[in-house]
């Protein structure tokens, strides 16, 4: 029965679907080309979907109806769906209980406000009224809306082909070449039943020799536990017993070393687990900080020291402090409300704070590592490691953490607070008088590699490069880049419709010999990996996994199915899988 009910629906789809928009047509993409964009589900639903290109487990329990041969969503799947097609932009689905006949889709970011009526077949979009093919129903009690006139109304092309239900900004033209192909490579992985394996308590560490470590957080009846665990290649996995009650959010892998907090005896301490030998020993004790009472901020060696940032209370009135750790103790280094980077010259440290609750202003100091004094550096007026931006709807703020010291000079971004338009852009700080020097136009971060800066140009998101001094500057990337990596003498980077650092992009490759820019993926990615070992990056589109790059620019799936998480060592890719319970590894 359940089948024949489904065979039914999908002939009332096809006859409610099929009829294009006026220019469906001319917009229609190669499935291959128009998926990245796209939300993809079937109507035989299994809590799976693909979201503008990714396969997404999706934990609402909901149903879809049909109604004289048109298909009809609940309105808060509607708000879910119109929020993942426009890139996030924030619809909401308001009802109000004095008005229980009506619902309003609306989206402040896009300005865009619809309004459907139980029963009627007129709907407004800013005030407009537009004729529906169908009206809004109440199933159950709760309001269901006709799926192809909201989707419309949001200004998205629905489609169904095969059993899916295709939303997104273009049509798809289903006799293109590899269409038909890429259809059923999707279809398989929505057809997935399995459960993802819950591996917010499973978390990839290290990998050394043939051996791979995670931490595990088992929760009991007084609390979490954190422990540690090795899985030998070929071998079953085996629990690592260590003193105390240890903590491995923010643990650091420093050559052989696996950097971790514990607190042994109510007092907390550093250790350190040899990942060669197995042993685990004290480095030092933390003094009056416990885990409880905050976070490790970060732990770093520079010039053969050892540094931890600690960090008491929440995010709102909490503050660190920097320590070096000196002879089994720490030595505190500087305070401050939060940390945003650090670098070290000769006997100074050089750090930026952000405190939203102060000026921003002399957020820069310097710190003299022998007799401990503190004192601002840098031009007054001015902050630095800040992103200050400009528009119409005021000054944008961010921290951007990446700081040098070389060669006498300090490069940290900056801009001049008393300045309203002025706009965040690469100094140069002579260590000495800290007389300061403007390097670049506007920019949004910068790096240093071998001689020259490269800095991404605050406006339209273009790669740059000049000279240490700020000369010759030139546009190396003509389009927005996002999560820009240095490797191997190339630029990696992720360029997506969203222009955010954030949601998946394809990959590319911009060799700074040559001057070649190389697109290296040909669908969205979620993330990408640059180090020692090579480049990888996570796929979770219909041919999900882990994929090498080699020098070529030959892509290798060196792992199939979906990943939950992956960390790169100096070993290769150690990660989780959605679906599969272990910690795995692969070169």
């Amino acid at each position: 029965m359940k089948k024949a009910a489904s065979v039914l629906l999908a002939s009332s789809l096809c006859l409610s679907l099929l009829a294009p928009l006026a220019n469906a047509a001319e917009a229609a993409k190669p499935l291959p080309e128009a998926f990245g964009n796209m939300i993809v589900f079937p109507y035989d639903y299994q809590n799976k979907a693909f979201i503008r290109g990714q396969k997404t487990d999706v934990y609402t329990d909901f149903k879809l109806a049909q109604r004289n041969g048109r298909v009809l969503v609940p309105i808060r799947l509607m708000s879910y769906l119109a929020t993942q097609a426009d890139l996030q932009q924030g619809w909401e689905a308001n009802w109000q209980q004095q008005k229980p006949n009506e619902v309003v889709l609306h989206s402040s970011k896009l300005k865009r406000t619809v309004k459907f009526t139980v029963n009627s077949t007129s709907m407004t979009v800013n005030g407009e009224v537009r004729v529906m093919d169908a009206a809004p129903e109440k199933v159950s009690g709760q309001i269901m809306l006709p799926l192809r006139s909201a989707a419309e109304a949001i200004g998205k092309q629905i489609d169904w082909h095969d059993g899916l239900i295709l939303i997104g900004d273009n049509a798809v033209d289903w006799k293109a070449a590899g269409t038909e192909a890429v259809k059923n490579k999707v279809k398989e992985q929505l057809a997935d039943t399995r459960k993802p394996i819950n591996y917010g308590d499973t978390v990839p560490l290290a990998r050394h020799g043939n051996t791979s470590y995670s931490f595990k957080r088992i929760y009991t009846g007084s609390g979490a536990v954190e422990k540690l665990y090795r899985k030998t290649d070929g071998q079953k996995e085996a629990a690592i017993e260590l003193a105390g009650s240890p903590v491995f959010d923010q643990a650091k892998v420093i050559g052989q070393k696996l950097y971790y907090v514990t607190t042994v005896n109510k007092l907390a301490e550093l250790q350190a687990y040899d990942l060669a030998s197995g042993q685990s020993a004290t480095v030092a004790k933390l003094l009056s900080w416990k885990p409880e009472n905050g976070w490790v901020g970060g732990i770093e060696r520079m010039d053969n020291d050892l540094y931890i940032i600690l960090h008491t209370g929440d995010l709102t009135v909490g503050s660190e402090t920097l320590y070096r750790v000196d002879n089994g103790t720490i030595a505190k280094v500087a305070d401050a409300r939060s940390i945003v980077h650090y670098v070290k010259s000769g006997e100074a440290v050089y750090l930026t704070d952000s405190d939203p609750m102060a000026k921003p202003e002399g957020n820069l100091s310097r710190v003299d590592l022998k007799t401990g004094k503190k004192e601002p550096f840098g031009q007054p007026g001015y902050a630095y490691l800040i992103n200050r931006t400009t528009s119409g709807q005021g000054p944008g703020y961010s921290d951007v953490g990446s700081m040098y010291a070389r060669d006498g000079y300090l490069y940290a971004l900056g801009y001049k607070t008393s300045d309203g338009a002025d706009e965040s852009a690469v100094y140069r700080i002579s260590l000495g008088d800290q007389t300061q020097t403007k390097l670049t136009g506007p920019a949004a971060s910068f790096w240093i590699e071998g001689s020259r800066i490269y800095y991404v140009e605050a406006k339209t998101g273009h790669v740059m490069s000049a000279g240490m001094d700020g000369s010759g500057a030139k546009t190396l990337v003509s389009r927005k880049a996002a999560q820009i990596q240095f490797a191997s003498g190339a630029i990696y980077y992720k360029v997506n419709p969203a222009d955010s650092d954030y949601d998946p992009g394809e990959l590319f490759r911009y060799d700074l010999a040559s001057g070649k820019e190389t697109k290296l993926t040909a669908q969205p990615i979620s993330s990408y990996y640059t180090g020692a070992a090579g480049v990888y990056y996570l796929s979770g589109g219909y041919e999900p996994g882990i994929y090498r790059v080699d020098p070529d620019g030959r892509q290798v799936r060196v792992a199939p199915d979906n990943i939950a998480g992956a960390i790169l060592t100096e070993e290769g890719m150690v990660y989780s899988m959605t679906y599969k319970e272990g910690i795995y590894a692969v070169k």
